[in-house]
């Protein structure tokens, strides 16, 4: 009877022992699924921020390329209202 109480006593050990090998190994692969998705929620994130720096970069080239071209219209007025002042003026001269 000894012996039974012992090969008993060794096989629940052996049992607990395989349970809590495999319990460490579904926590560690949720603790590695946990990291995925928080990688994956990063990665993401990062995304739709180049998304939109992307989005704002050609806005903002869309209103400087206005400008530039209102800054050259106005510049070429003056050009030639200047062009004018000085035919008018060798003309009265």
């Amino acid at each position: 009877m000894t012996i039974e109480i012992g090969v008993i006593f060794t096989l629940i050990a052996s049992i607990i022992g395989v349970a809590g090998f495999l319990g460490g190994q579904k926590s560690a692969a949720k603790k590695d699924g946990v990291e995925w998705g928080e990688l994956k929620s990063d990665v993401k994130y990062i995304k739709d921020k180049i998304s939109t720096l992307e989005n704002s970069y050609e806005t903002n080239i869309k209103y400087f390329d206005e400008k530039i071209g209102r800054v050259y219209e106005r510049m070429d007025e003056k050009i030639n209202e200047h062009l004018k002042y000085f035919h008018i003026e060798k003309i009265i001269t």
